[in-house]
């Protein structure tokens, strides 16, 4: 899309990012008008239960998640959002 066009970083849930937020994030996109960009925190794994997207989230790397969401704003800032 246009760089120029604002830009969203949209974050998943504690299930990581499902389907769900992949469609919530074009929806931004084709209705919106927005760039947008969805970091995997947990880096392809989903949480198919309660219990098992509690024991991602409980696991997270805070540090880096932090960094890579600072990246990922950067990014769109640099490149044109």
């Amino acid at each position: 899309g246009d760089k120029s066009a604002p830009a969203v970083v949209v974050l998943q849930e504690w299930w990581g990012v499902t389907e769900t937020i992949k469609r919530q994030a074009l929806k931004l996109h084709t209705d919106g008008g927005f760039r947008v960009i969805v970091p995997d925190l947990y880096k392809g794994e989903l949480g198919v239960d309660a219990e098992e997207a509690h024991h991602l989230m409980t696991n997270l790397d805070w540090p880096n998640a932090k960094a890579e969401l600072v990246e990922c704003a950067r990014y769109l800032k640099a490149t044109g959002s």
